[in-house]
């Protein structure tokens, strides 16, 4: 098992974009980066901590429309992982000194903004979980992103009564069979950096 340090890790981008395409470069100002891949959260998460002398967040305002695309790979040949995600909130934020601003940009997927902005309108008479699950991500979320998945052996059918897409997609999983192994738990629906 290898052990990956610090410096181990190369960035080769951290910029935040506005609706507008003004583009500010996080490189120098960033202190730390945490990536969560998680079983049992629907989307990725990054909290990025900011230490800046510029007073980036007066001047370039975040709304939650802004783009924040992470960009690295280690010394060791990793391929490279590229990820565009969305900030919800500012958050721990601390003037250490005259001017300097010390804050975290806390960041969800796209996909966590449009499922809670939506319901999902339509219901499913006996059709496969996958197939579901596949038309939420496409029609209700309007996600572009792979969806990959192991076979159910068994159907739904359900009426959603103002439930956001994830609530729908979680409801499905925890009662969708496998088809390869019956007995075996509930199926999770979760995004990986892959």
């Amino acid at each position: 098992m290898s052990a990956f340090t610090p410096s181990s890790y190369v960035f080769n981008a951290l910029t935040i974009q506005n609706f507008n395409g003004d583009k500010v470069d996080l490189i120098k100002m960033f202190e730390r980066v945490d990536l969560y891949e998680d079983l049992f959260s629907s989307t990725i998460s990054a909290s990025v901590t900011i230490n800046e002398s510029t007073d980036m967040i007066q001047n370039f305002p975040i709304k939650s429309d802004e783009l924040v695309r992470i960009s690295f790979s280690t010394h060791k040949d990793m391929d490279k992982i590229d990820v565009v995600l969305t900030p919800f909130e500012i958050a721990n934020r601390v003037q250490s000194r005259e001017k300097q601003n010390r804050y975290s940009l806390e960041l969800y997927s796209d996909e966590v903004f449009l499922s809670k902005t939506s319901f999902v309108s339509k219901s499913f008479k006996d059709v496969m979980p996958e197939i579901a699950i596949s038309s939420i991500l496409r029609g209700d979320i309007v996600s572009r992103k792979t969806l990959e998945y192991h076979e159910s052996g068994n159907s739904i059918s359900f009426i959603p009564n103002k439930m956001r897409p994830f609530e729908v997609i979680s409801y499905i999983t925890n009662r969708t069979q496998s088809k390869e192994n019956p007995n075996a738990s509930s199926h999770l629906f979760w995004e990986s950096l892959d």
